[in-house]
């Protein structure tokens, strides 16, 4: 009896360290799985959309060098013309540049360089820049311009009716900025929105397969899952009492 007591203090302790071995084993590896799995995942998260297809790059060029020089064209055009009720010919003649201060001239130059940008390497950023110029130009023409292109009033010391008339200035500016909007808005339509490598984070599992909350540890259950090897035995740090031979 004395040596069968023996034989199984020894067996519970050889068996006691080997379970803890693989419990620690088992935690590292799941561990390591974790951050293994969810770094690949958010890289995919950060990747960039793809530029543009080489030949969306050569229309939007050629829309922003056709909208630029009609910016510049409209600055030294008439924007308005002053009419007076008693008389046929016009009074005055205004150009849009002397009324805007000729703002359209570096709103075409940089729309230039944007479309040069956007042919070279297909930014998408570089193409949204190019629609917000647009639409400066847009405001500039439609809330600075427009309302002297259409007034009404007295003139010769407040004695004689006087109105004036929009000339082609305000037409081009107009048309011009339109255009690179139009230009910036067909670009994303036709480029796509689509992202490379596929779905987001959400949508596709992490690389390795599934994460540490979907598969069990490897290595099958652990020490609290399975009964100790060589049987059962007394709590840990008890020994089991001898019994006399």
């Amino acid at each position: 009896m004395a040596r069968l007591a023996g034989i199984r203090e020894r067996a519970y302790v050889s068996a006691t360290p080997g379970a803890r071995n693989e419990y620690s084993r088992g935690t590292e590896g799941s561990q390591e799985g974790f951050s293994a799995d969810r770094g690949p995942v958010w890289r995919d998260a950060r990747r960039r959309s793809p530029p543009l297809a080489p030949g969306i790059r050569g229309l939007i060029f050629l829309g922003a060098i056709l909208a630029a020089g009609l910016l510049v064209v409209a600055e030294f055009a008439t924007l308005y013309q002053v009419h007076l009720a008693t008389r046929v010919t016009p009074i005055q003649t205004v150009t849009a540049g002397s009324h805007n201060s000729y703002a359209m001239i570096p709103i075409a130059a940089v729309a230039l360089v944007l479309g040069i940008a956007v042919w070279r390497t297909g930014s998408r950023p570089v193409l949204l820049a190019l629609g917000v110029l647009g639409l400066v130009a847009l405001l500039i023409a439609l809330l600075h311009d427009l309302p002297d292109a259409h007034a009404s009033g007295l003139a010769e010391h407040n004695t004689i009716s006087a109105t004036t008339t929009p000339g082609a200035g305000l037409y081009l500016e107009t048309l011009g900025a339109i255009v690179l909007i139009a230009v910036s808005g067909l670009g994303f339509l036709m480029g796509g929105g689509s992202r490379q490598g596929g779905g987001g984070p959400a949508d596709r599992p992490g690389e390795g397969g599934a994460g540490p909350a979907d598969r069990s540890r490897q290595g099958g259950a652990g020490p609290a899952d399975r009964p100790r090897q060589g049987g059962a035995g007394p709590p840990e740090g008890r020994r089991p009492p001898r019994q006399p031979g």
